[in-house]
Protein backbone atom coordinates (compact mmCIF):
# COMPACT_ATOMS: atom_id res chain seq x y z
CA UNK A 1 0.00 0.00 0.00
CA UNK A 2 2.75 2.19 0.67
CA UNK A 3 4.89 1.99 -3.02
CA UNK A 4 1.06 2.42 -4.41
CA UNK A 5 0.50 5.62 -2.16
CA UNK A 6 4.20 6.89 -2.73
CA UNK A 7 4.02 6.06 -6.32
CA UNK A 8 1.02 7.75 -7.37
CA UNK A 9 2.26 11.22 -5.34
CA UNK A 10 6.04 10.89 -7.63
CA UNK A 11 3.38 10.16 -10.24
CA UNK A 12 1.03 13.17 -9.72
CA UNK A 13 4.51 14.91 -9.32
CA UNK A 14 5.50 13.95 -13.01
CA UNK A 15 2.40 15.12 -14.34
CA UNK A 16 2.20 18.27 -12.81
CA UNK A 17 5.62 19.02 -14.17
CA UNK A 18 4.74 17.94 -17.34
CA UNK A 19 1.99 20.24 -17.37
CA UNK A 20 4.12 23.62 -16.76
CA UNK A 21 2.93 23.54 -12.81
CA UNK A 22 5.65 23.04 -9.37
CA UNK A 23 6.16 19.59 -8.50
CA UNK A 24 4.87 20.12 -4.97
CA UNK A 25 1.55 21.36 -6.58
CA UNK A 26 1.58 17.89 -7.99
CA UNK A 27 2.71 16.09 -4.73
CA UNK A 28 0.09 18.36 -3.07
CA UNK A 29 -2.56 17.00 -4.77
CA UNK A 30 -1.61 13.90 -4.65
CA UNK A 31 -1.76 13.63 -1.21
CA UNK A 32 -4.88 15.03 -0.95
CA UNK A 33 -6.46 12.22 -3.25
CA UNK A 34 -4.75 10.10 -0.79
CA UNK A 35 -6.16 11.32 2.50
CA UNK A 36 -9.08 11.36 1.44
CA UNK A 37 -9.71 7.91 0.14
CA UNK A 38 -10.64 5.16 2.68
CA UNK A 39 -6.60 3.97 2.79
CA UNK A 40 -5.38 7.24 4.19
CA UNK A 41 -5.00 6.27 7.94
CA UNK A 42 -2.85 3.45 6.85
CA UNK A 43 -0.90 4.65 4.47
CA UNK A 44 -0.03 7.22 6.91
CA UNK A 45 0.64 4.68 9.39
CA UNK A 46 3.17 2.58 6.91
CA UNK A 47 4.93 5.69 5.54
CA UNK A 48 5.53 7.09 8.89
CA UNK A 49 9.47 5.74 9.47
CA UNK A 50 10.00 6.66 5.55
CA UNK A 51 8.96 10.51 6.67
CA UNK A 52 11.11 10.59 9.68
CA UNK A 53 13.86 9.41 7.91
CA UNK A 54 13.64 11.76 5.22
CA UNK A 55 13.05 14.47 8.25
CA UNK A 56 16.56 13.56 9.09
CA UNK A 57 18.40 13.28 5.88
CA UNK A 58 16.72 17.41 5.32
CA UNK A 59 18.15 18.62 8.35
CA UNK A 60 21.13 17.22 8.39
CA UNK A 61 21.00 18.68 4.93
CA UNK A 62 20.57 22.08 5.71
CA UNK A 63 22.83 21.90 8.73
CA UNK A 64 25.65 21.55 6.44
CA UNK A 65 25.29 24.05 4.17
CA UNK A 66 25.81 26.47 7.32
CA UNK A 67 29.29 28.16 7.56
CA UNK A 68 30.16 28.08 11.14
CA UNK A 69 32.72 31.04 10.57
CA UNK A 70 29.75 33.12 9.53
CA UNK A 71 28.47 32.70 13.39
CA UNK A 72 31.75 34.07 14.66
CA UNK A 73 30.87 37.75 14.05
CA UNK A 74 26.94 36.77 15.31
CA UNK A 75 27.93 35.09 17.98
CA UNK A 76 30.30 38.58 19.24
CA UNK A 77 27.29 40.92 18.28
CA UNK A 78 24.86 38.64 20.16
CA UNK A 79 26.84 38.09 23.21
CA UNK A 80 27.53 41.87 23.59
CA UNK A 81 23.54 42.74 22.96
CA UNK A 82 23.01 39.89 25.63
CA UNK A 83 25.30 41.12 27.91
CA UNK A 84 24.33 44.65 27.80
CA UNK A 85 22.15 46.56 30.94
CA UNK A 86 18.72 46.42 29.88
CA UNK A 87 19.03 42.39 29.64
CA UNK A 88 21.30 42.04 32.82
CA UNK A 89 19.04 41.21 35.78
Amino acid sequence: MVLVGVGFCFGMAAVARAFGYSVALGAFLAGCLVAESGAGRQIEREIRPVRDMFAAIFFVAVGMQFDLGDFESTGRWCSSFCSSSQWAS
